[in-house]
């Protein structure tokens, strides 16, 4: 009888700090969920940021472009207003594959 007690107290002793660590493991899988959503947020909002500034260039050029006086000149603003239509494009396809990462990391469970 006692050493089954004694045994029993053992194993209870022995899986305790096992069941203390799983809790303080899943808060540090919490909180580091908490923090990818975070970064995925900002760099969404970084994104924006980025694609509101090639919209406000695009604008300028395209201003540009019709009041330009030499076909040098037309050129330039033809060719800058391609090259800032193709980096914005690859700016969308990367804004929206972080909503989607942040989709799936700011999920509650």
């Amino acid at each position: 009888m006692r050493a089954r007690i004694i045994v029993t107290l053992l194993a209870m002793g022995l899986a305790l700090p096992s069941l203390a660590q799983t809790s303080s493991s899943d808060a540090g899988e919490a909180q580091s969920a908490s923090k990818k959503c975070d970064t995925l947020k900002q760099r969404i909002a970084k994104e924006q940021s980025s694609l509101a500034s090639f919209e406000q260039t695009i604008a300028t050029d395209k201003k540009g472009r019709e009041t330009c006086s030499t076909k040098p000149m037309c050129a330039r603003y033809d060719e800058a207003i391609k090259k800032i239509e193709a980096r914005k494009a690859q700016h969308e396809a990367r804004l929206e594959k972080f909503k989607s990462d942040a989709d799936a990391a700011c999920k509650t469970p």
